[in-house]
């Protein structure tokens, strides 16, 4: 009903019941999304992520928080170990657990959209702060040493002793496992404390044995360890490696390639050594890169920290990534993966490529 103003004469604006202010109806919307339960929710998704099971916490679900972890870790634990045994580039395998830990987290979230259902409160920060150091860092840094200093380490090859198996660059997995029980024999691969740090070398002789070093050719209790022409390495990248000789050498049933510089005419001669019980003479297969590198010499089988097992990755020069080399193993037999033109140590020339 219209009803005149008394103060300035105007028919005042009909009432309307019922409907709600303006201002009332803007403010609706904002407070809804700021609720306490999708707050919660968002924060204890992304601690799940971190630790799974912390989001649990975060809620004050304690139990259930901790026994969801402790499933969770005991399960990446075998994982890891029997990856530690088998030492493989686990290509696959990761994929295959990204996809598991995805869906761990979707049923983790989900779990966590009923535990307000459940009646669950919220937990503080310094409980969460303190779950995640005890039971999420602690373990993973322990089982983490552990691989590293028993089972499985990694190290960098830094130099061309190894060249044309092993290039600058390649990271090896070394089984660290391998000569506990038994030392390494005349012809294996080992990766040992040599030099300015570790390296991949070549075991030569055992305890017992006297080995010279006369003009870069071994001799063993004075008899000369037979070394037949193979031709010059192969690359599939850079045709023959004109500058390389590769000799097949042969100890003891064990056959092998070794290399040696092409235009080396005369080397010098070394002091014969004989070694102790418990001692190995080892050196690389590229002979003049070893010779000249100081990569070879005694060592005793404590040095040894066990035996290169795979390429896992490989990069070059300015840090790109070789492709065709992870997955491969020093031990294989036959020739090394394709070689790029920047991983050759020496000038070369390439007369097969000019034909």
């Amino acid at each position: 009903m219209e009803r005149r103003d008394q103060r300035s004469g105007t028919e005042a604006a009909p009432e309307l019941t019922g409907i709600p202010a303006p201002s009332m109806c803007a403010e609706i919307t904002p407070r809804a999304a700021l609720t306490p339960r999708t707050r919660h929710l968002t924060v204890s998704m992304c601690l799940s992520t971190i630790m799974p099971g912390l989001g649990h916490v975060y809620r004050g679900e304690l139990r259930r928080g901790l026994l969801l972890w402790l499933a969770v870790l005991t399960a990446l634990s075998v994982l890891v170990l029997a990856w530690g045994l088998w030492v493989f580039v686990p290509t696959a395998p990761l994929m295959v657990l990204g996809v598991a830990w995805c869906l761990l987290l979707w049923v983790v979230g989900r779990d966590l959209m009923e535990a307000e259902a459940r009646g669950a409160g919220g937990g503080h920060w310094i409980t969460c702060g303190v779950i995640l150091m005890i039971f999420g860092c602690g373990p993973v840094i322990a089982l983490s040493s552990f691989i590293g200093d028993h089972m499985v380490t990694a190290i960098t090859i830094a130099d061309a002793s190894m060249y044309p198996k092993l290039l600058v660059g390649d990271e090896l997995l070394v089984d660290r496992r391998a000569y506990r029980e038994q030392p390494p024999e005349v012809g294996d691969l080992v990766v040992a404390r040599l030099g300015d740090g570790h390296q991949v070398a070549r075991v030569l002789a055992v305890g017992g044995e006297t080995i010279h070093l006369r003009s870069g050719r071994p001799i063993i209790d004075g008899e000369r360890v037979p070394q037949a022409l193979a031709g010059r390495p192969i690359s599939p990248h850079l045709g023959t490696l004109a500058d390389l000789k590769a000799y097949t050498e042969q100890r003891l049933g064990r056959r092998y390639v070794v290399t040696y510089r092409a235009d080396v005419l005369a080397r010098p001669d070394h002091q014969p050594i004989t070694l102790n019980e418990g001692e190995l003479f080892l050196i690389g297969d590229n002979r003049d890169a070893a010779l000249n590198g100081g990569i070879f010499g005694r060592v005793t089988t404590a040095e040894i920290v066990g035996r290169p097992k795979q390429i896992w990755r490989s990069l070059g020069q300015k840090g790109e990534r070789r492709e065709g080399r992870a997955g491969w193993s020093p031990d294989a037999l036959g020739p090394p993966p394709a070689l790029p033109p920047e991983a050759h140590p020496h000038p070369i020339s390439m007369p097969s490529l000019r034909r």
